[in-house]
């Protein structure tokens, strides 16, 4: 009963609570819900004085949750440098770790995009830069994938992370980004950084292959990822090493808005090697219609 309390009064910011329970032996850092200590639930938390009785009370900052998560990279997700701060000023090494799929604290700050945090993870803590996690993702990746560019300038301007490091599938920063649809960091990596909207990866990927795969059109008004492509100048007929077109992506996801687009910035009506027109992938009668529009029928 004691243990439950005490999980309950860390997580829930009862201060109160949480020394009492200690002053009568609750054990500081017994496990519940998927290996959750009191500590772990305290960092989800904002309230510093609950995280330091634990510590007084000799709570075990290294003890990781089902998920290979410890109390240093729970804070860094929630995104509280004061808590980052204290835990590093009793443990010098708690920044040191990973999750079971190989994700870092570094990882979780440019994901969920806390400028600060990452920030202060840079100052004080030693993580490779172009680290990959089980996917192949490094923290760039993560970074814009998720539209966080400011970030992303700090790991390209001052850490020089390497842009052009490929995930698992074969994709680069560029290629990810298109993939989420997040144009605001393709257009950072076109405009900012001088990419080639024509970036080709180890495995024949374009961006405008993926981003023409996701379908990615307009979204709630905004410029749609394979339009500002094809305005920087994307090749439109680039192919993969399937002979695979762009149009023969969109055609086979059934992308009626990106199959329209690419025709009308002169998409050809190619072969891939087995022989196959972009056309012959068109299932659904709403992409097929696209096709006859543009009189493009093979």
């Amino acid at each position: 009963m004691e243990t439950r309390a005490l999980h309950e009064a860390a997580q829930y910011d009862r201060l109160g609570c949480v020394q009492y329970l200690l002053s009568y032996g609750a054990q500081m850092d017994s496990l519940k819900r998927a290996d959750w200590t009191p500590l772990m639930l305290a960092c989800t938390k904002s309230n510093l004085s609950i995280i330091q009785a634990l510590l007084d009370s000799g709570a075990d900052q290294t003890l990781r949750n089902k998920d290979g998560w410890n109390c240093f990279h729970i804070a860094t997700r929630e995104g509280h440098e004061d808590i980052l701060d204290f835990l590093h000023s009793k443990n010098s090494e708690v920044w040191d770790t990973c999750s079971k799929n190989g994700r870092s604290p570094l990882h979780t700050a440019a994901l969920h995009g806390c400028t600060s945090v990452f920030r202060f993870l840079l100052k004080n803590c030693t993580y490779p830069v172009d680290q990959k996690d089980s996917c192949g993702s490094t923290p760039l990746m993560d970074a814009l994938r998720s539209g966080h560019t400011d970030i992303a300038m700090l790991l390209l301007d001052i850490q020089k992370a390497d842009v052009t490091s490929e995930d698992n599938v074969g994709y680069q920063a560029l290629h990810q980004a298109c993939q989420a649809g997040c144009i605001e960091s393709v257009r950072f990596l076109i405009d900012d950084i001088s990419l080639s909207p024509d970036t080709v990866s180890s495995r024949g990927f374009t961006p405008l292959l993926v981003a023409s795969k996701e379908g990615q059109t307009d979204t709630e008004g905004q410029t749609d990822t394979v339009r500002f492509l094809l305005s920087a100048g994307a090749d439109v007929n680039h192919t993969d090493t399937m002979g695979r077109t762009a149009l023969h992506i969109a055609s086979g996801g059934q992308h009626a808005d990106t199959v329209r687009l690419l025709l009308e910035h002169g998409a050809k009506m190619l072969n891939d090697k087995t022989g196959t027109a972009p056309d012959k992938l068109a299932r659904k009668d709403i992409v097929k219609d696209v096709f006859k529009s543009h009189g493009k029928i093979t």
